[in-house]
């Protein structure tokens, strides 16, 4: 399974041959040369022979070049950072095993970073990747470009405008379209010379130099024109018909494989001697043009000769076009790859067996942190499928959570109980359903206790039952029963086991955040570790870690790392704003410690606005749940804060506080005499005042903690 899937990838990360027998277009080479630190955009439609120039470039390139064949599943950020940093395995600097399991985006950008030689990475197919995430992965990375390096993007289109206004905006960048690749009039009588065709140029005139057309049209005849209105009817009518009808068959199978190796054509085809027959077309004149082989014993079809092929198989046989894509399908599956198995059967619109790559393989791709592409599949499948299958419902809910749709996960989880309501469903599903709504739903902790243990008790050990650990321990703690500690000690072992190391952290992070809450004092750091163990094996952080981060601010806080402190209970808080309308228990969990974090930092503001979110998601709870007290004692605590700082503040002369309006800003000292009429050390001096009153030691502090007891705002007035 595994090796068929890394033969898959190595045919991705070498470039194909250049086909020695075509007109070259060196008139382009410049382009590529005066390349260096730049970007190169070769974009057009099918049959410009984009690939085959680059192919040339990377035979002509002196530094280390890499390439990749981006494909469907690379549209999400998580896979295509990971695909990358393999293309790029084994330059100075970077590891060799780079890329062989899944990267952060912090890892990733320690790999570009870390390249310590010049190099070309050629990324090509290009308009395979739509999602904005996937976009933003290409663009950081030619941020990050070395200014004696390039990167090639060559595809049909690049669909995100943005990032081809910002592209074109950058200095040095050089982009060709079909224009530019389309065969000149030289070039069109120099191939009809190394193709023996004895026909003028003008002949030609029609595929106003489109290379592909040109090539298969010259191999098909020496009389190219015979009347026929359009190259595609043309080559449709004339190309084909010269190929005998057992390999024309066979290249209406193989057009459904899209990338495939004989191996594979004996499995999927039922063929045998497919080697054979390869090399015979490889070396045919008739197919020359239209197979491309690559290193690897991998072969693909060029799209033109694809789609016409293709076409004509589901024509004449669709029984046996849909059987093949099927058993495509199961092929790539035990190969280990989900998401072609998933195209394989959706392109023929078997939704059922689409629905059994998705419920198998899920959960495990979100919890590996590949949530975008399960949402893909879902999109694929449609809403109303996906709700009328409780299984689909399940997996929609856990995903929607870590794409920081907390609308979707309520969503998903109601329609799930109104599924499994309607149906006659496993207990094991019911129990899914259980946990879900009682993790999502916002209710009461009474209202939802019971579910939850119910799961809890009725489900086997493996990655729900871990799932269902995390809200009970915040359910019983809230409710002031025993075994808070307990079940989340068994989510982390249920996790553990099942290789879920996000999961693993959920729990572990509410583990420690009720260890805190009673006293330890070494809870934070062990949070800490927890994180920096989650982000070792699992690409990105999701607003389902919010707990987690709220816990790595109290230990950065009381490390006195303010700043770091700072950011990440910005991030935690976007977090628990993406999931605005699920879990009232997660938010309280996750405030309360971050309301300790910030007032730690001196940011009062952020610590009350932080306990009164608390207290408003939990205000359906009984008054004295279990995280009453504790919110109470670090309310009394920011009081604490506001009065002395309202103390110091009070302190501040009128000319200080005008001095302080403008500590926001940009403004230097003197420009700030400036704007206020006086003299530097007049604003020196009272910028000193300012300081020892407000006790802080930075502008930047002495600005904090200013906005955070209202003395100032953002800008001056």
């Amino acid at each position: 399974m595994q090796q068929a899937a890394a033969v898959r990838d190595r045919g991705r990360f070498t470039p194909p041959h250049a086909q020695v027998d075509l007109v070259e277009r060196s008139r382009l080479d410049g382009n590529y040369h005066g390349a260096l630190g730049k970007v190169v955009l070769v974009v057009a439609p099918a049959g410009y022979g984009k690939s085959t120039l680059v192919a040339r470039w990377a035979g002509l390139e002196r530094r280390p070049l890499r390439w990749l064949d981006l494909e469907p599943v690379d549209d999400d950020p998580i896979v295509l950072m990971t695909a990358i940093a393999r293309a790029l395995a084994g330059l100075a600097g970077v590891p060799d095993d780079a890329g062989t399991v899944s990267i952060s985006r912090r890892a990733f950008e320690h790999v570009v970073g870390g390249i310590a030689e010049p190099f070309t990475l050629v990324l090509d197919d290009v308009e395979c990747l739509r999602d904005p995430a996937a976009s933003d992965v290409i663009r950081r990375f030619v941020r990050q470009l070395r200014p004696d390096s390039t990167v090639v993007l060559a595809g049909r289109a690049v669909h995100d405008e943005a990032l081809t206004a910002e592209l074109r905006l950058m200095t040095g960048t050089i982009e060709l379209g079909a224009s530019d690749l389309a065969l000149q009039p030289s070039e069109v009588a120099s191939l009809l010379a190394r193709r023996g065709v004895d026909a003028p140029a003008e002949h030609f005139a029609r595929y106003e130099g489109w290379p592909a057309g040109l090539a298969l049209a010259m191999s098909a005849t020496t009389n190219p024109y015979d009347g026929v209105a359009a190259p595609e009817s043309y080559l449709t009518t004339m190309w084909m018909s010269e190929v005998p009808d057992d390999d024309r068959r066979l290249l209406g199978e193989l057009a459904c494989l899209g990338r495939f190796r004989p191996e594979m054509c004996d499995d999927v085809l039922g063929r045998r001697g497919c080697v054979s027959t390869l090399r015979r077309l490889r070396r045919s004149q008739l197919v020359l043009d239209a197979l491309d082989e690559r290193d690897g014993g991998w072969y693909r079809l060029h799209p033109i000769v694809a789609e016409w092929a293709g076409r004509e198989l589901r024509s004449d046989d669709p029984q046996r076009w849909r059987e093949i894509h099927l058993r495509a399908a199961d092929w790539w599956e035990a190969a280990g790859d989900p998401d072609l198995a998933f195209g394989f059967a959706h392109r023929v619109g078997a939704l059922a067996r689409c629905e059994s790559i998705v419920v198998t393989h899920g959960g495990p791709a979100t919890a590996s942190g590949r949530q975008r592409t399960v949402h893909r599949w879902l999109l694929e499948l449609g809403g109303e499928y996906v709700r009328a299958s409780p299984q689909l419902c399940a997996i929609a809910a856990a995903a929607a959570p870590n794409l920081g749709d907390g609308a979707g996960a309520l969503g998903w989880s109601q329609a799930l109980a109104n599924a499994v309501g309607r149906h006659e469903v496993s207990d094991e599903l019911k129990h899914w359903s259980n946990t879900l709504n009682g993790s999502m739903q916002p209710k009461p902790s009474v209202e939802v206790h019971a579910m939850l243990e119910d799961a809890y008790v009725g489900l086997p050990s493996g990655a729900w039952r871990a799932f269902a650990c995390w809200p009970l321990g915040a359910v019983r703690y809230l409710l002031r029963l025993p075994g808070a500690l307990d079940v989340l000690d068994q989510g982390v072992f249920e996790a553990r086991t099942a290789g879920v190391p996000r999961l693993e952290a959920h729990n572990a992070a509410l583990h420690a955040v009720l260890r805190h809450l009673e006293g330890d004092r070494t809870a934070a750091e062990r949070a800490h570790q927890v994180y920096r163990a989650m982000t070792a094996v699992v690409p990105d952080t999701t607003a389902t870690s919010a707990t987690l981060l709220a816990m790595v601010a109290l230990d950065e806080a009381r490390s006195g790392r303010r700043a770091a402190a700072a950011a990440t209970i910005a991030q935690a808080r976007g977090f628990l704003e993406q999931l605005d309308r699920v879990a009232p228990w997660f938010h309280g969990f996750t405030l309360v410690p971050l309301a300790e974090a910030a007032l730690l930092i001196d940011d009062v503001a952020t610590s009350r606005r932080s306990l009164d979110q608390a207290e408003a998601k939990l205000a359906h709870d009984r008054p004295d749940h279990g995280l009453a007290p504790h919110i109470e004692a670090v309310r009394r605590r920011v009081e604490a804060a506001e009065t002395s700082a309202g103390r110091r503040a009070a302190a501040l002369t009128i000319a200080e506080l005008n001095v302080l309006r403008y500590l926001p800003t940009n403004l230097s000292l003197a420009d700030i005499a400036d704007e206020l009429f006086v003299s530097r050390n007049t604003v020196k001096s009272q910028t000193a005042a300012i300081y020892r009153k407000l006790g802080t030691t930075s502008r930047r502090e002495t600005v904090d903690l200013a906005r955070a007891t209202g003395l100032i705002g953002d800008v001056p007035r």
